[in-house]
């Protein structure tokens, strides 16, 4: 072949590999042996620079971005020596596109100057628009975001109207990411839908699924949580596929930054230690400092401070080892965060406006409306609320416009909490309503229950807020229910049916019960490295469900709050309300509405409720009965004496907080207990007591009588006995596996589970029912569609929750999330002798009356002549629904021909 021929050929393949390396891996690489074989014959330094820069492009595409640079620096020096000044520009303008990441902006910028003075001399248009692009790429990386825009926008002009279909998609992307940064959402998705079509057509893979990554953290910003989520799931899987590491590090980080948002920090810092490796093993420093950033921000969430602020400040000198000042100052910010937890007021706030001032100066300003906000947060903490709102003034007029709901919720949320210490009731009013706007928006975009639970953790107090500012009781009344409401099933349809399992899910699930019945064979033996292996395949499985119904989610609906809540003539609805330092109460029934304040202290009534548990769990000593009895009198005067003029003979209860660990049907008087003149429930809300007041069908009068059988537990066959005698059509399973009976369980009206119960505070989802060769899990109830009205709980602490976010976690919540009428559990670790004298009063009066509540009540009396102490007789609490509905009509018509059936395995 000739020399000019070998030229020709070497120039064409080089240029087939610039277009191959994204859309076609596999020919680039083809394209690079030919090219290394006529290398290989001439030895000409032209060729070989040629070759190194071929190279390098394969390389900067698979994330080998250190590597990358050395091919290009090569290809620099030998495109010098032959004095081609134009491939020399060219190869300098594609080298600043791999120094960016690397933190090498000086050097970027410098030949970007000297590439654009080669260019325009030349009349390449073209490269000189190329160029733009990837100096705009700097600018983005300082954080220069309008410097990055202008750029881009110099570029589109002419690679839209060319035949450089690579930089053409190139440009539609990053510009509109910096649209995105600036809060332009609309014209953000526009551009990136662009982006991604232009890609397709012109067969470009790389820049369509790059097109998608972007589009995904657009979604987050727009908060569409699940959406953004599923889209980040497959483009990371995509790009793995291709083998380009770095975005698959990328994807990481954005899905950390979101499962941050949603409180979901163990999950989020694991993600973004994963991407943290990535990047250090390719040398990304700049990415490595914000995966320290989102680390700490992880670890802040879960309490660590100080950690915490070891990784921000890890970060900071790894931005500040790059010269990049912007970013270093987003660490620094982050720290006055952290500091803020600490408590340590005055060097939080000077260090937030020393970085309000630096990205002012900076023009950055979405940076500067953040460390505003923060300033703002720290005043509205030292009680400084003209000085919040200035900040929060000026923190407005940086966001040119719409912020994302996430940052809309807070701000509103501070504005409404500065203008509730500056005595403006209705302008704060305003403020949170704004705030709850926002939040419910978010809602119906998470989707995923488990999310939804985490998210609201600390969302309850804009709705606190609120009730605090309203204007009236009913509008108060509604704030106060409405944070208790917004995570149950009933309120959103984001629970409408079960979930398909995956291979994955059942092995963990299945290795957890095999764990979970070793631990109870145990007992209090419990070895600690098999409780650590538990907790780890609690974490794996509780993430793969995560991810399960992330990629399956789509919007919920918010079914809408009701207007009212409809009470029997003899009913009223008493819901407690916590405030910071003072309790009071809304009184709801069916002719008025009235909320009081109670005679006592938030922090009185908590020692209260702890003096009267700890009293109550020492039933066999007789000296600790007075104190009890003086706790429970003083309860007594303080929740309910203030209102006994207003009470019916049903008295529901809506709990608040810590208020969910009382009996209140215990509560004594001069005249006696609570329960000895009142039919006392329970309700998680009043709008959810509310929602369940409707009969449901009844798809079939059956019932399922669930239980174990061990030496430990020897009066839970006859329990269930003695209830599969008063329940219609009941089936009998003992010691069976979920498998074995949840056919029954799925059409069952009335169940009732007899076993070993054991709550779990740290992880109230893997809470746990033992039933002797299998184990049940919130998480197991709420893959199992149960339509009963009836369920019954016998065992321990079953009633108990954790109360955070949406306030009741655990059984109570998984049953509620199927709408389950009425709920009968313990709040406490039971007598077993106690509990079933109390089930077999209980069940015997079930076919004579509907009335579960006076059922319960009756068989508490009962128990009481025979255990006078309250921990035997007022452990379990009926929530929900007072009386069966239409089941109860089916139940009587059946139960002439009902017939008990038995299943049982002894092989425990």
């Amino acid at each position: 072949m000739a020399a000019g021929q070998e030229a020709h050929e070497i120039r064409r393949y080089a240029e087939e590999v610039v277009l191959a390396v994204r859309s076609d891996p596999a020919t680039a690489e083809q394209l690079l042996l030919k090219i290394d074989s006529l290398v290989g014959q001439t030895h000409n330094p032209v060729f070989e620079a040629f070759s190194q820069r071929a190279k390098g492009h394969l390389l900067h595409v698979r994330g080998n971005l250190t590597e990358a640079v050395r091919r290009y620096r090569t290809a620099l020096t030998l495109f010098e020596q032959c004095q081609d000044k134009v491939e020399r520009a060219r190869t300098a303008s594609t080298l600043v596109g791999a120094l960016v990441p690397l933190g090498e902006y000086e050097e970027a910028l410098r030949l970007a100057e000297q590439a654009r003075q080669v260019f325009q001399e030349a009349n390449l248009h073209n490269r000189v628009a190329r160029l733009d692009v990837n100096v705009g790429n700097l600018y983005h990386r300082l954080n220069r975001l309008e410097e990055a825009l202008q750029s881009y926008e110099r570029a589109a002009v002419f690679l839209e109207n060319s035949d450089d279909y690579e930089a053409a998609a190139g440009v539609l992307i990053n510009r509109s990411v910096i649209l995105m940064l600036l809060y332009r959402f609309s014209n953000a998705l526009e551009g990136l839908n662009r982006a991604r079509a232009f890609s397709e057509k012109h067969g470009l893979t790389v820049f369509a699924i790059q097109s998608d990554y972007n589009r995904a953290y657009l979604l987050f910003l727009m908060g569409q949580v699940a959406q953004a989520l599923k889209l980040l799931d497959s483009v990371e899987e995509a790009f793995e596929n291709i083998g380009d590491r770095v975005h698959v590090a990328l994807c990481r980080l954005d899905r950390a930054e979101i499962l941050l948002k949603l409180n979901l920090p163990e999950y989020a810092c694991e993600l973004a230690r994963s991407a943290e490796d990535i990047f250090r093993n390719c040398a990304l420093n700049g990415d490595r400092a914000r995966a320290f950033l989102l680390i700490g921000r992880g670890v802040l969430q879960s309490g660590a401070t100080l950690e915490a602020l070891g990784h921000y400040k890890e970060a900071k000198r790894l931005f500040q080892v790059q010269g990049n000042v912007i970013w270093a100052a987003v660490a620094d910010l982050e720290i006055a965060a952290g500091l803020m937890e600490s408590r340590k007021w005055s060097e939080a706030e000077s260090l937030a406006e020393e970085v309000g001032e630096l990205f002012r100066s900076h023009h950055h300003l979405t940076f500067s409306a953040l460390a505003d906000a923060l300033s703002a947060r720290l005043c509205i903490e030292r009680k400084n609320p003209d000085r919040a709102l200035s900040f929060l003034r000026r923190c407005e007029e940086s966001l040119r416009h719409q912020p994302p709901a996430w940052l809309r919720f807070h701000l509103e949320h501070l504005r409404g909490r500065a203008l509730q210490q500056q005595g403006r009731p209705e302008d704060a009013r305003e403020r949170f309503i704004a705030a709850t706007e926002a939040l419910e928006f978010l809602l119906t975009q998470i989707s995923v229950d488990q999310a939804m639970v985490c998210f609201l953790e600390d969302k309850e107090e804009v709705y606190e807020r609120l009730a605090c500012v309203s204007e009236d009781v009913r509008q108060a009344f509604e704030s106060a229910d409405r944070a208790r409401t917004l995570a149950l099933s009933t309120t959103w349809n984001a629970h409408d049916a079960p979930k398909e399992t995956s291979d994955k899910v059942q092995h963990l699930r299945e290795t957890l019960r095999s764990d979970y019945l070793r631990l109870f064979q145990v007992g209090e033996r419990q070895p600690l490295s098999l409780l650590e292996k538990i907790k780890a395949i609690e974490y794996q499985l509780a993430q793969e469900l995560l991810e399960r119904d992330f990629r399956r989610a789509e919007p919920a609906r918010f079914q809408g709050y009701p207007r009212t809540v409809d009470l029997a003539d003899d009913e009223v609805l008493l819901e407690y309300f916590l405030k910071e330092s003072t309790v009071s109460v809304f009184i709801l029934r069916n002719d008025a509405l009235q909320w009081l304040n109670l005679p006592i202290s938030t922090t009185e009534l908590w020692q209260e409720v702890n003096f009267t548990r700890y009293g109550l769990f020492r039933a066999t000593d007789p000296r600790r009965e007075p104190a009890l009895r003086h706790h429970l009198r003083r309860l007594f005067d303080a929740l309910i004496g203030p209102l006994l003029p207003l009470l019916r003979k049903r008295v529901v209860i809506v709990p608040h907080r810590f208020l969910h660990q009382l009996p209140f049907h215990a509560l004594l008087s001069s005249s006696g207990y609570l329960a000895d003149e009142y039919v006392v429930s329970y309700a998680p809300s009043a709008a959810s007591y509310e929602s369940l007041r409707g009969d449901r069908a009844v798809s079939s009068c059956t019932s399922l009588a669930v239980g174990m059988e061990a030496s430990d537990a020897p009066g839970i066959r006859s329990e269930l006995a003695v209830v599969a005698d008063k329940l219609p059509n009941c089936t009998v399973s003992i010691n069976q596996r979920l498998e074995n009976f949840r056919p029954v369980l799925e059409k069952a009206a009335f169940v009732h589970i007899a076993c070993h119960s054991v709550f779990r505070a740290d992880n109230p989802a893997c809470s746990l029912l033992s039933l002797g060769s299998d184990v049940l899990t919130p998480m197991d109830i709420l893959e199992v569609p149960i339509q009963a009205d009836l369920v019954t709980i016998s065992g321990c602490s079953t009633a108990r929750v954790c109360v955070r976010g949406s306030e009741i976690q655990g059984f109570v919540r998984a049953f509620s999330m199927w709408g389950v009428r009425s709920l009968i559990a313990s709040l406490w670790d039971v007598s077993d002798d106690a509990t079933s004298k109390l089930m077999h009063s209980f069940y015997g009066r079930i076919q004579d009356s509907p009335d579960l509540a006076e059922n319960l009540r009756s068989a508490m009396l009962d128990l009481r002549r025979e255990f006078e102490h309250p921990y035997y007789w007022s452990g379990f609490i009926l929530i929900g629904r007072q009386k069966l509905g239409a089941s109860w009509c089916c139940f009587k018509n059946s139960f002439r021909e009902s017939n008990c059936t038995e299943r049982s395995n002894d092989n425990t």
